[in-house]
């Protein structure tokens, strides 16, 4: 097994060691959430089970008081990834891995991590320095005046930093359709190592949603 392949190899156990030792969710307060993601249209599919639990799980701990990091959701397409995060993941701020890229373009690195970490108001709500990342790896690497960047990378480092100034007021929560290995391959073995350790990993399989 190589070092990426030993990076990533158990990403979601990882994320369930660091959490070792911290006060757990009752049953009662599993079911709760389950009813929750229920009421909103969230429903188990058929042979995710597992993956469905394990989001209920994290709900609870968020709805406990108990959540310290973010949420990395991956998966193949139509498994439920962005829907669970516009309902259920409390961000001030919604963004597409796309639109970054497209930003990266027109403004260069150092205004895109401006804009992405700006505080521009006198009153801050909870959930003002949260983010939401969606479709991360869909985006093009980005390309400006025949630079290459992946920034992205370069995203994911700020957001790792802004997490551990503000903890789980500064998380962020993310949505990929690449498998842990790919992610490592394109934003490579740092930055892997990063999400997961700021974010808790679910994959998310079962059927297409969009199919059924």
């Amino acid at each position: 097994m190589d070092s990426i392949d030993q990076l990533i190899a158990g990403l979601a156990e990882q994320a369930e060691a660091r959490r070792a030792g911290r006060p757990g969710v009752a049953e009662a307060q599993i079911e709760r959430a389950c009813r929750r993601m229920q009421a909103a249209g969230y429903w188990p599919a058929k042979g995710a089970e597992e993956a469905y639990r394990a989001l209920a799980t994290w709900l609870a701990t968020v709805a406990a008081g108990q959540a310290t990091r973010g949420l990395l959701l991956w998966g193949e397409p139509g498994r439920g990834k962005t829907f669970f995060l516009s309902r259920f993941c409390l961000a001030a701020r919604t963004v597409r891995a796309l639109q970054i890229a497209e930003l990266y373009q027109e403004w260069g690195r150092a205004k895109v991590l401006t804009w992405l970490e700006q505080d521009i108001l006198d009153v801050v709500p909870d959930d003002y320095y949260r983010l939401t990342l969606d479709d991360l790896g869909a985006e093009p690497t980005g390309k400006r005046f025949g630079e290459t960047t992946e920034i992205l990378a370069d995203v994911i480092d700020q957001r790792y930093r802004e997490w551990q100034r503000r903890g789980w007021g500064g998380a962020t929560f993310f949505s990929t359709n690449l498998a842990p290995p790919e992610l490592a391959d394109r934003y490579g073995e740092r930055t892997t190592s990063r999400l997961a350790e700021m974010a808790a990993a679910i994959h998310l399989d079962g059927p297409d949603w969009r199919m059924e």
